[in-house]
Formats: structure tokens, sequence, C-alpha cells
């Protein structure tokens, strides 16, 4: 074996450590993600409260952001959803929607910790029963139950599930 070859292999070992290192680097900040939040405008006609399920409308090109409205299992138009509002936005106001990661702060007190939870056929609502009607697209599981100070961990199937949670 040459210099030249050692040199080479030492090298390439070099280089694979180092893409190691650095993959595991990546890897670490993909673990710490907890929330992904969407910045959103609220052009509904009406308040959003924490915790209401809403599916995108448009998009308001003077706020340069999405528009969204309460989402609705009954009806094609006002689905999917793609997640929770984690701040209260009254009617032309901007806050976030969460569609992976934790959302708290509103009444959970009627499902237990472990529920999963599917958009209801009311709008803007969430149920521990599985609809047997419309589209069944879960939504996440309750996390801590509580009047006030509830916690759900969103994470909404992007199509209809048929299985149960």
């Amino acid at each position: 074996m040459t210099v030249l070859s050692l040199l080479t292999i030492e090298a390439a070992y070099n280089s694979a450590n180092a893409l190691n290192d650095n993959f595991g680097d990546i890897q670490d900040a993909v673990n710490n993600i907890t929330t992904a939040s969407t910045h959103v405008y609220n052009d509904s006609g009406s308040a959003l409260a924490i915790g209401d399920a809403v599916y995108v409308t448009g998009y308001d090109t003077t706020e340069e952001k999405p528009t969204v409205d309460l989402a609705d299992a009954d009806g094609t138009a006002t689905m999917p959803c793609i997640g929770i509002v984690a701040s209260a936005m009254n009617d032309s106001e901007s806050g976030y929607v969460t569609s992976y990661g934790l959302v708290s702060g509103f009444d959970t007190s009627s499902w237990t910790a472990g529920d999963c939870l599917w958009l209801d056929t009311t709008a803007g609502d969430l149920t521990s029963t599985k609809p047997v009607a419309g589209y069944k697209q879960y939504m996440g599981t309750v996390v801590y139950s509580h009047a006030t100070a509830g916690i759900i961990w969103v994470q909404p199937s992007i199509t209809d599930v048929d299985t149960e949670c």
C-alpha cells in the first residue's frame, strides 16, 4: 500500500467521522422540535379561542398570512383541519395555530388523559368519540385534563382515518 493510498483512506475516514458527527447534531435538533406552529390571520367574522380546530380558507395578501376558520368534520368545504388554535384571536387579528406539539390553557375536563381526539361534526370542536359519518380526522391526544389549564398533544392525520387510535 502506498503513502498516497493511506492518506486517501485516512481522509475518507475523517470525512465519514465528520459527517457522522454532523448527522448527530442534525438528529439532535430534529429530536428537540416540540412544536410546529403557523402564524395565521383570523378573517372568519368571529373570535377563535385556544383549542379551536381550524382549516385554511385562503391567504391575506396584506397580512401575508394564511386565513383560517373553524373546521367541521361534516363538510368537505371546511376540511382538512390544519391544527389547533394556540393563541386566542379576535376577528381581524393574527395568532398561532399548532399543527404538531402541545397546546395548553383551555378546557379539556370532559376528557381523560390519554383519550384520542377527533375533529367533531360541530365546527371547531374536538371529540373523544370517533365520528361515524363525515370526515374522520384524528387530531391528537389529551395530555392533561383540566377545566382551564388542559393540555393536548396535536398531531392531525392528513387523510380520513378508518382505524381506531
